[in-house]
């Protein structure tokens, strides 16, 4: 009776550090899946900002021309 109580306990313990432990793995692949993700929208609004500064330098080169034009014309 005692035999049974402690084998069962143990069977218990065992089912459910299993359970845990699918669980646990589960998490670090969502995370794992998470952290790409946010490097890959890391790595796209770098390049979306390198593009507006590019721009905006675009801008004020063209507005400084068109300025100069104006004082001179």
């Amino acid at each position: 009776m005692v035999q049974q109580n402690f084998s069962d306990h143990f069977e218990k313990i065992i089912h459910e550090n299993e359970k845990l432990k699918s669980e646990l793995d589960q998490e670090k692949k969502d995370v794992l899946l998470r952290h790409k993700e946010l490097e890959k929208r890391e790595a796209e609004n770098e390049c979306e900002r390198r593009k507006l500064i590019e721009e905006k330098e675009k801008e004020c080169t063209s507005a400084s021309g068109i300025a100069d034009e104006k004082a001179v014309g």
